[in-house]
C-alpha cells in the first residue's frame, strides 16, 4: 500500500515539475506563444496606405509608401486612365494617360503642387479614422467634401505600382 502511495506522489511531483518547466519556469523552452494583438495599426503609425476618395462624384484611387517621411512616394489613379506617381525622395513625377501602360516624366513642382496637398490632407484626416467604418467622411479646405473608402493600413504595395 505504501509503495502505491509513494508511486502516485512521485508521479504527481514529476507532472507538476514538468508543467512548471514547460510553462516558462527556469527558462524552459516551452514558453507560451504570445497571442497576436487584435488592435489594428493606426494610420498615424502606418508606413503604407491605400484608399479611395470620392469627391464630387469622382473616385480617385490612392496608394503610398513611406507615408510619414520626407521620402513619401504615392500614386493617384483617376477615371479615364489618368495616373500620377510622385516621389518626394527623388523629386520626380510621372504621368500616364493610358492606365499606367506608358509613362512620361512630369514636372515635379507642378504635380507636387497639384496632388501633395490632397494626399497630405487625406492622410491627416485618416489619422482620426476609427479603423472599422467602411467609409470616412472628410470635409477639408483642400479636398472639400469627400468620402474615403477601401482604406487599408500597411498594405503590401508591389514596387511595380510606383515604377514607370
Amino acid at each position: 500500500m505504501y509503495a502505491i502511495v509513494a508511486v502516485v506522489i512521485i508521479i504527481i511531483v514529476i507532472a507538476g515539475v514538468a508543467a512548471w518547466y514547460y510553462t516558462g519556469g527556469m527558462g524552459g523552452g516551452g514558453a507560451a506563444t504570445p497571442t497576436p494583438s487584435t488592435t489594428p495599426v493606426s494610420v498615424a503609425d502606418a508606413t503604407s496606405l491605400s484608399f479611395n476618395s470620392t469627391v464630387a462624384g469622382v473616385t480617385y484611387v490612392w496608394q503610398g509608401n513611406n507615408i510619414h517621411s520626407n521620402d513619401v512616394v504615392f500614386r493617384v489613379d483617376l477615371p479615364g486612365g489618368y495616373s500620377y506617381i510622385l516621389n518626394a525622395g527623388t523629386q520626380k513625377a510621372w504621368e500616364s494617360t493610358d492606365g499606367g501602360a506608358t509613362w512620361t516624366a512630369g514636372d515635379f513642382a507642378t504635380d507636387w503642387t497639384a496632388w501633395s496637398g490632397q494626399w497630405t490632407d487625406f492622410v491627416s484626416n485618416l489619422v482620426h479614422w476609427n479603423g472599422a467604418d467602411a467609409t470616412y467622411p472628410v470635409n477639408d479646405a483642400t479636398v472639400g467634401d469627400a468620402t474615403v473608402s477601401a482604406i487599408v493600413v500597411n498594405p503590401t504595395i508591389p514596387a511595380a505600382t510606383f515604377n514607370q
